[in-house]
């Protein structure tokens, strides 16, 4: 073959690429701005609606969570030996989407079901990997949030979990996974006065009791299975393509049930020697008790878990976060 020829197919392949990552992104990196007004919110937490949290910043949550397909063109990107130095390692390769053989790894459904399969520290690597494929296809310059000792956190593997067990959240505005009130804010936030808990207003705040987005409290499978999939309305019982049911008030699909989704907030148990973490809404093998978005759970299990991005824009004036462009946004300039 001529070289011209094989320039031409080198080419064609490279087109190809870009245009398969920015249809994921363009599909599936869609952020939904939470509108923390500038003096912060308090708002209610715990199933029995009890606590107080603060939040004083703006942040932003995926529009799911994230799917199989996405996890994939990042994992493939970030594990390329082209990458040299800066190669990524995990301990999981995922698995497309879930079901109740929990040991399988064939996959389920389409590549539009979550990911699942994946460790805490699995899911904050690939954050970092995310942040830096971002970058490469959009020419955003978004930073690195998680770092170890002042280098980024690129090998989720058991090897390396010193790096990981002590990693910490940098000021950077790449993507991350959200802190367990940041979660809950966004899944109790309520744009009318329905099945929220009195003393608040405008914004309302779903009850505790209750899934995300949800009329009634979760012993209403009727009123509630229009917001979310969990093993009493989950037949077969599986994961289910995310964006499949009914929004919350802020447009943020699959909250409760689907999948289990990691946060970075730690969970204590002096008597377990391994760190754990919270997670939130319950899954698709989860009971109405953990689909409730007052309950807090801890990891156990990787079967049912998967996760949802989130990114905090770098503190500036007001201005700045008025007109930043969403990641989304970036790839269509």
């Amino acid at each position: 073959m001529g070289k011209k020829f094989l320039f031409a197919i080198y080419l064609w392949f490279v087109v190809i690429s870009v245009l398969s990552a920015e249809n994921v992104v363009g599909e599936e990196v869609k952020m939904i701005r939470i509108p923390v007004p500038e003096e912060g919110i308090i708002f209610p937490v715990g199933d029995n609606d009890n606590g107080r949290v603060r939040i004083g910043y703006i942040y932003e949550l995926g529009e799911t969570p994230v799917t199989w397909r996405l996890w994939k063109v990042v994992y493939d990107w970030a594990t390329s030996d082209e990458r040299g130095a800066n190669q990524y390692f995990f301990e999981n390769l995922g698995r497309q989407g879930g079901n109740s053989d929990f040991q399988a790894t064939y996959p389920v459904g389409t590549d539009l079901h979550p990911v699942t399969n994946l460790s805490w520290s699995d899911c904050i690597v690939w954050c970092n990997a995310m942040t830096e494929w971002h970058n490469a296809i959009s020419g955003s310059k978004l930073q690195v949030v998680y770092l170890s000792n002042g280098s980024i956190l690129r090998d989720s593997r058991k090897t390396n979990s010193k790096a990981y067990e002590n990693a910490i959240a940098s000021v950077g505005d790449g993507f991350r996974l959200p802190t367990s009130n940041e979660w809950e804010l966004a899944a109790r936030w309520r744009t009318d006065s329905i099945n929220t808990v009195p003393g608040f207003s405008n914004p309302w705040f779903t009850k505790g009791d209750s899934a995300s987005g949800a009329i009634a409290n979760v012993e209403d499978d009727k009123a509630t299975g229009l917001v979310y999939w969990f093993y009493g309305t989950s037949i077969p019982v599986e994961t289910h393509p995310v964006g499949t049911k009914k929004p919350n008030s802020l447009g943020l699909y699959d909250m409760s049930g689907n999948v289990s989704e990691l946060t970075f907030s730690r969970y204590i148990n002096t008597g377990i020697k391994r760190p754990l973490f919270f997670c939130r809404g319950g899954g698709f093998y989860s009971g109405r008790d953990n689909l409730k978005i007052g309950k807090r759970e801890s990891t156990v299990s990787i079967w049912d878990l998967g996760f949802r991005i989130a990114r905090r824009p770098c503190p500036r004036s007001k201005s700045y976060y008025e007109n930043i462009p969403k990641p989304l946004d970036a790839l269509k300039k």
